[in-house]
């Protein structure tokens, strides 16, 4: 674990925070996209697990304190305002969920969902099940959020 620094900027309403840590390593960053990524596209999800899989239908690999991960493909199946109505990309409607599927395992929250490019297009929250849907989806906080808080820190 890294000493934490600063907190540089919070979100309330989508629960992100940004750290300042100090660290002895160079850490990457990886870049933001301004655009939200579309219903139906294909996005990549850090899954977590806290035990090595059974499962031999995705390749896992081991992580911090004995748990595994990989990058799941996902597919985005929507968006929703603060309100919890439906919201449409490339509109003027604010986009504060974003949902995928197949949804993330315990312990993923807080992983970025990442495009084909390998840029971030939300940060993982957990899973919902929603009213008429068959199975549980991936739910996350679309990057515009992530930029509002490299506006506050400008501020």
């Amino acid at each position: 674990m890294e000493p934490l620094r600063s907190v540089l900027s919070a979100v309330r309403h989508a629960d992100l925070l940004l750290l300042s840590v100090r660290s002895r390593l160079p850490l990457r960053t990886l870049p933001v996209s301004p655009f939200p990524a579309t219903v139906g596209s294909t996005v990549y999800v850090h899954f977590v697990l806290a035990e090595k899989p059974e499962s031999v239908d995705h390749e896992w690999f081991p992580w911090v304190r004995g748990t595994w991960r990989t990058w799941m493909p996902c597919t985005v199946t929507g968006y929703k305002d603060r309100r919890g109505r439906v919201a449409q990309t490339g509109t003027y409607d604010e986009l504060t969920q974003m949902t995928f599927y197949p949804a993330p395992p315990p312990g993923s929250s807080g992983g970025p969902i990442v495009n084909e490019c390998g840029t971030v297009v939300g940060v993982t929250l957990g899973s919902v099940r929603e009213y008429g849907q068959p199975q549980h989806q991936g739910w996350g906080v679309p990057a515009q959020d992530i930029y509002e808080m490299f506006t506050l820190i400008a501020r």
